[in-house]
């Protein structure tokens, strides 16, 4: 991240686009997306498909870093590319949108009463890959401050303190299984919290749609989760 994104980071007035679904979501959010597993035949074509619809939203002209702060990244999309242009390189370039890229491999089984994150082994390997990206993007190393991504919470403005503290860049809220409206009806309560939503994002999109409707679609979420996050 370099001075100039983390300002945007810092001041901008947005949210994070969370495009980061891997292994275990992807199937659930293709079939929300009107593409049933019977469209691929493995992994890889399964990668390809959500690939081809995150590169629809991002191509999409609703999709600027005017509204978008940022989107994060499944490993497999940052290694992908978008119109001709590499994924992390064409969301900056074009969208001045800044990519944020998502290293953990999601949730182990439930083992003594806890759910605990999976080892992450390959996690040297992957960020040495980003920072190769990062100094072909001719990103400068900055002071790194903390951003916190935590669930809606139940009572307003229960992370105030947090968004206050000079260490915190960000406090990011996902949507947690909330419809769009009640998550976006949940964030407006949390003054200085923004929005990291993902099938919040996604709800309403379709493959079926024309790139009119989708963009239409698309347009009125972005919009409404901007709203949510800048009240």
């Amino acid at each position: 991240m370099n001075q100039q994104q983390l300002e945007q980071m810092r001041t901008g007035k947005g949210f994070i686009a969370a495009l980061d679904q891997s292994g275990g979501s992807t199937p659930k959010a293709l079939k929300l997306y009107g593409v049933d597993e019977s469209s691929y035949s493995n992994e890889d074509e399964m990668f390809d498909v959500i690939h081809a619809m995150r590169s629809r939203m991002v191509m999409s002209p609703a999709f600027t870093g005017e509204r978008v702060l940022a989107a994060i990244l499944f490993e497999g999309t940052m290694d992908r590319s978008i119109d001709g242009v590499g994924s992390a390189e064409y969301l900056w370039s074009r969208k001045q949108v800044i990519a944020i890229l998502k290293v953990d491999k999601g949730l182990a089984d439930e083992a003594d009463g806890a759910q605990l994150m999976k080892p992450m082994p390959e996690l040297d390997a992957l960020l040495a890959k980003a920072a190769a990206l990062l100094k072909e993007l001719d990103a400068q190393p900055v002071d790194q401050p903390v951003m916190l991504k935590l669930t809606l919470p139940e009572d307003d403005n229960f992370y105030l303190d947090l968004v206050k503290h000079p260490s915190v860049l960000r406090v990011v809220a996902l949507s947690g299984g909330y419809s769009r409206d009640d998550a976006n009806t949940k964030l407006s309560k949390n003054n200085g919290v923004i929005a990291s939503f993902s099938r919040a994002l996604t709800e309403g999109l379709s493959a079926q749609q024309s790139d009119t409707e989708f963009n239409a679609a698309l347009g009125s979420a972005i919009a409404s989760i901007h709203a949510a996050s800048n009240t």
